[in-house]
This record gives structure tokens, C-alpha cells and sequence, in this order.
């Protein structure tokens, strides 16, 4: 399936903003040089650092007893929920469905790392080092089709997709 041009544009750009902040942020060196190829394949290692300098304007670290340095946005609107709200889905031939954030700090919570509800700061992003289009789990049936965060404790098998390791996604 091919996305229509104004779909695949804003992905384009999407994806190469991202780059971009990455390249500046961490140097041209860890960045994949073949950039019209699979970059969602490239295992890059980025430091916490990167993250916390990025995402600082945005948001709050805050230390977690389960997670440890753990990042949540401010200036959202109450109840936000990632892969939710300030983007959308789009359509990739490489990747399958991607997360495209609205938001400037996207780049890094949507793609690197997991998100869990916290019941003192709301959903709070547990950096993670490998980049996916979106670490979500979908559930379908007949009539609807849904998404929730893969929580951080989730296993994850690129050829396979979710595994189960006892975690309960529930419905709401």
C-alpha cells in the first residue's frame, strides 16, 4: 500500500526532522548514512544524556523507583495519552504503521523507549536505545481496531511482534 503524496511527504519529513535532531544532537557519525535505505533498521546507541537535554524544555525528569530517570511532558492538555493524542498514523511500505508526532519532542518518546501510566505524573516515557515506528500492541475485531503503549516491561521479537511475559494490557 502506498501512502497518498501528502501523507508520504509529511512522513518524509517527518522522519528527516528526526535525523536531523538526532545528527545535531549526537553527531553525523551515529547517524545512518544510508538514509534512502531501512533507517528504522540501523541499531544506533544513543546515550540518556541526548534525551535529557532534548526533551528538558518539554518536560519533567523525575526518578522512578521501577523505571529509574523517566521523562513526562508538560504543557499537554489533562488526560493526554501518547500515541493518542498531537499526531496520527501513517502508512509505511518499510515499516508498517508509524507514529507521526505533531509534537516537537516526538522524535524521541514516540520511537526510542516505552511509556507507563504513573498515578503521580501521568504517563511518564522510560527511554529506551532501539528505535521502532511505535512500540504499541494492536487489537482488533470486526467492526473497530485499537492501540495501548507497550508497557516497558514487555518483550518484544522483531520477527514475531509482542510477547506476553505475564503482562495484562487491559481494555481501557
Amino acid at each position: 500500500m502506498r501512502l497518498p503524496r501528502t501523507r508520504a511527504s509529511k512522513l518524509a519529513s517527518a522522519a528527516l526532522a528526526g535525523v536531523i535532531a538526532l545528527s545535531t544532537l549526537v553527531g553525523p557519525a551515529l547517524v545512518p548514512s544510508d538514509m534512502g535505505g531501512s533507517v528504522a533498521q540501523a541499531e544506533v546507541t544513543v546515550d540518556i544524556g541526548v534525551f535529557q537535554n532534548a526533551l528538558s524544555p518539554y518536560g519533567r525528569w523525575v526518578d522512578s523507583p521501577q523505571y529509574g530517570q523517566v521523562w513526562y511532558p508538560t504543557n499537554v492538555r489533562q488526560g493526554w495519552r501518547p500515541y493518542y493524542d498531537d499526531g496520527h498514523w501513517a502508512y509505511s511500505d518499510d515499516d508498517g504503521w508509524v507514529w507521526v508526532s505533531d509534537a516537537p519532542w516526538g522524535w524521541a518518546p514516540f520511537h526510542y523507549g516505552r511509556w507507563a501510566f504513573d498515578p503521580n505524573y501521568g504517563w511518564i516515557w522510560v527511554p529506551g536505545r532501539v528505535w521502532g515506528p511505535a512500540w504499541v500492541t494492536f487489537r482488533q475485531d470486526n467492526d473497530a481496531i485499537g492501540w495501548a503503549p507497550l508497557p516497558p516491561d514487555a518483550g518484544w521479537d522483531p520477527g514475531y511482534g509482542y510477547r506476553d511475559p505475564g503482562i495484562n494490557i487491559s481494555i481501557n
